[in-house]
Parts: structure tokens; C-alpha cells; sequence
């Protein structure tokens, strides 16, 4: 019989996934970040990047599975969004460095899992 390891992480990142989407429809009545306007969608981000990323700082091997998963999700949801701000005319300085911010912390966390 196979050993079967337990999924935790998966079901954390759901769970962190979850919640800012859950946030968003109690404030908002939508669960859908791209219907939300500029201010409205930069807390929905912040809080996607506080939860997601603090996992990841905190557990090396979180970085090695489910973290990239989550990472890659925040960001695209990041840069779908900075194209549709450019491309409404609209001020995305504060995503811009919402999204470079993320992108340092990714640089910094696989630095620390591969120094190890």
C-alpha cells in the first residue's frame, strides 16, 4: 500500500484563497475582484497578498508546493488587472507596487528555500 501524505497545504491554500473572496462578497456583494472599482480592489489584494505570502515566509516546504500555486494565482490576478487598468486609462501606481512588493517576496522566499 502507497504512503499517502497528508495534503495540508492544499487545503490551507484553499482556505487562504477563500477568504479574501469571502471578504469581498460580505463588503462588496460580488465574489468576483475584477467587477470591484480601484480602492475597493486594492484591499482585496492586499489581503490576498498578506495571506498568502505569510505561509510562505513562515514554512519553508509551503514554498515548494502549494505556495507557487498561490503565488501564481495572486499575481495573476495582479497583472489581469494592470492590463485592465491601462487599458481604461485608469492610475495603477499602487498595484504596480503591490505586484513588485510580491514579486520581491517570491525572490526572497525561493532564495530561502534554496539556501537551505
Amino acid at each position: 500500500m502507497k504512503n499517502i501524505r497528508p495534503h495540508w497545504h492544499y487545503a490551507l491554500a484553499a482556505i487562504l484563497l477563500a477568504v479574501p473572496l469571502l471578504y469581498i462578497h460580505g463588503q462588496f456583494h460580488t465574489c468576483n475582484p475584477f467587477y470591484l472599482n480601484g480602492r475597493q480592489f486594492l484591499t482585496f489584494f492586499l489581503l490576498l497578498m498578506l495571506l498568502i505570502n505569510t505561509p510562505i515566509l513562515l514554512m519553508r516546504n509551503m514554498m515548494q508546493t502549494a505556495g507557487r500555486t498561490m503565488a501564481a494565482v495572486c499575481l495573476a490576478t495582479g497583472c489581469c488587472r494592470l492590463v485592465q487598468g491601462i487599458s481604461h486609462h485608469r492610475p495603477v501606481g499602487y498595484l504596480l507596487l503591490l505586484l513588485l512588493l510580491q514579486l520581491l517576496l517570491l525572490g526572497y522566499a525561493a532564495k530561502k528555500v534554496s539556501s537551505r
